[in-house]
């Protein structure tokens, strides 16, 4: 499961939160390994082409847990797996014994480039990049995991503490917005609608800014054209 911590006793920050604070600091990116990246990449060609958003249902272990709940995603053909641990992103074929699907999906082009895009990732952060991170990721190009929106159950046990970290819950990591921007700034104008419904690394809000962008570009490129 992704985190095994526990609640300490009086009036010191819980252990997870005391973890977690460690890696705020720090740029928010996937950081991956080459070699296990290497191993990943041809595991996914066992997958169907339908794909599956689950989770299971876990609580944190120890005598202080608190009873802190929350749910570990992951996508499956219901065969092969691809999830995000602690120790980072992992392809395999076991089930757990029990879960819950929540969705369905197409293993599309893009849904396949976004598998590739995690790989490898090692940096696993249960604020900033945690399991539903990746697995919406997958499915739609979001970066978002509902369990750290703001008012969660689940992410008010950090949101308070995380002060001027807040901004970056739920924005995508270094690597894939890099990613993205390459993705655009190489596009040629006269395509952009296309392009940003389907980039693998695109959140909806990016959508919006990245559109406006290319609108603007084609607006200027017609004018210069025109007026010379």
């Amino acid at each position: 499961t992704p985190i095994r911590s526990a609640w300490p006793m009086g009036n010191r920050l819980p252990k997870f939160v005391e973890e977690e604070n460690a890696k705020w600091a720090f740029d928010h990116e996937l950081r991956f390994d080459a070699r296990r990246r290497a191993q990943q990449l041809p595991l996914l060609e066992n997958f169907k082409r339908t794909l599956y958003l689950c989770s299971e249902r876990c609580q944190l272990d120890g005598a202080n847990g608190g009873g802190l709940s929350f749910d570990h995603y992951f996508v499956t053909d219901m065969t092969w797996t691809i999830e995000f641990l602690e120790q980072g992103v992992a392809v395999h074929s076991t089930l757990p014994l029990t879960f819950s699907e929540e969705s369905s999906f197409e293993r599309t082009h893009a849904v396949s480039e976004r598998m590739r895009a995690v790989c490898g990732a090692l940096n696993y952060s249960v604020t900033l990049r945690n399991c539903e991170h990746l697995s919406r990721f997958i499915e739609n190009g979001s970066w978002v995991s509902h369990q750290m929106a703001e008012g969660a159950d689940f992410g008010s046990n950090f949101a308070n503490h995380m002060m001027l970290h807040k901004k970056k819950m739920n924005t995508l990591p270094k690597e894939l917005a890099e990613l993205a921007h390459l993705e655009v700034s190489n596009q040629d104008d006269s395509d952009c609608r296309p392009l940003v419904k389907n980039h693998p690394g695109f959140s909806f809000i990016r959508n919006l800014k990245a559109f406006h962008m290319l609108y603007v570009r084609k607006m200027f490129l017609a004018y210069v054209r025109r007026w010379g």
